[in-house]
């Protein structure tokens, strides 16, 4: 099964959970912001996404794996609805 939104999302509030400082609180209350967008990490750089799953303490070893799974195909179509408009002819 690919991760997706989410599974981030899900972390993030494990992460708020235990955050004591002033500047990680901050730093929640933007990624909050920033993932209200379910398709946020097709917008940003690789190394912020790093970032963020390292913030998020996502282990080293995961994170490519984690970020792939956020920039499939499946999680770049999810929700979208397509309509195909078929044309017949008489």
């Amino acid at each position: 099964m690919i991760r997706d939104i989410d599974y981030v999302r899900d972390l993030l509030k494990e992460k708020e959970k235990k955050v004591t400082t002033e500047e990680d609180k901050e730093k929640i209350e933007l990624l909050k912001s920033v993932l209200t967008n379910d398709k946020a990490f097709f917008a940003i750089e690789i190394s912020t996404a790093v970032g963020i799953l390292d913030f998020l303490e996502v282990p080293i070893d995961e994170i490519k794996q984690l970020y792939l799974e956020l920039i499939s195909p499946q999680n770049y179509f999810k929700g979208d609805k397509q309509y195909f408009n078929l044309e017949t002819r008489s």
